[in-house]
């Protein structure tokens, strides 16, 4: 298939009638005939992002979704090949949240429970501390069976967003498909990775507790994950920030060229290195200054 300056040209690809959840981005479900893929119009810099994180995840043993430029018409961005292609069930954890608050607010109601009101909100709880609770709540609700690797799986979600430094990784952007053993589905949507401010970042995203009324910034959070969380979470934790600190970054583009067949732009390049590495020395002296 052609390009052109590394875009796949994919104009006669035929556009799907398939819902896609709001996004600033995703613009629609297109398919070659074979296989279906998501179109995301976006930048050169976020299509790069794209393509750079997931090789990265990749690296790292996890599962990512399969990206590439393309350009369809006068609209330039990536597609994301579909994960799902059995179309699976999927919930989002934004659904699971509002099943589950719809189900207490019933019960507020019905009971007149209303001291419960203020628990029904993302700070209470999407979170490390009170999320395995509600999945487990949905699950059974759902008739689905609960495995311990989805609690485990969560904190790495929680881990993967930190050492990454994924500023965007709010409830709608993590699904669980029921595949077999319901599980979560490969890491998607890097637009906001490599955009974390430590010292003044507040997180809008998942935590490892519940919020208190001022909104953590990313360096806070990090501590008080360290300071507070299970042993082997924390193994885990320094496990995968040795591992990316090993990636070699300049591999990573040279794979990016290959499968694009053109050079990353060298801005591009020096910005999504920069971008990784300040992040990984900010982590590093947060660690440093904690006994773990």
């Amino acid at each position: 298939m052609e390009r052109i300056n590394g875009y796949l040209q994919i104009g006669d690809f035929k556009r799907l009638d398939k819902k896609i959840e709001k996004s600033m981005f995703a613009k629609y479900w297109i398919t070659d005939g074979e296989k279906e893929y998501l179109f995301k119009k976006l930048n050169l810099i976020l299509a790069y992002k794209e393509l750079f994180y997931s090789q990265i995840i990749k690296e790292l043993g996890l599962s990512s979704v399969k990206n590439d430029l393309a350009v369809r018409g006068n609209q330039f961005g990536i597609i994301s090949e579909n994960y799902n292609p059995k179309n699976e069930p999927v919930f989002s954890i934004n659904k699971i949240l509002n099943d589950y608050w719809d189900d207490l607010i019933e019960k507020i109601e019905k009971y007149q429970m209303y001291e419960l009101s203020p628990t029904i909100s993302y700070e209470h709880d999407y979170n490390l501390e009170n999320l395995p609770n509600i999945l487990k709540w949905f699950f059974n609700r759902n008739h689905l069976k609960y495995d311990s690797s989805i609690e485990e799986e969560l904190i790495l979600q929680f881990i993967i967003q930190i050492l990454l430094g994924n500023s965007d990784l709010r409830a709608p952007n993590i699904e669980i498909f029921v595949d077999g053993l319901p599980k979560f589905s490969p890491y998607y949507d890097f637009n906001n990775y490599g955009t974390v401010d430590i010292e003044n970042s507040a997180y809008c995203f998942l935590h490892h507790a519940r919020q208190p009324e001022e909104k953590e910034v990313a360096k806070t959070t990090i501590e008080n994950f360290i300071k507070t969380t299970k042993r082997k979470d924390i193994e885990q934790f320094k496990e995968y920030l040795e591992k990316i600190k090993e990636i070699n970054l300049n591999c990573i583009l040279k794979d990016i060229k290959e499968n694009t067949k053109a050079q990353v732009p060298e801005e591009i390049q020096l910005l999504l290195k920069r971008e990784l590495n300040k992040n990984l020395e900010n982590i590093d002296s947060i660690i440093k200054g904690k006994i773990i």
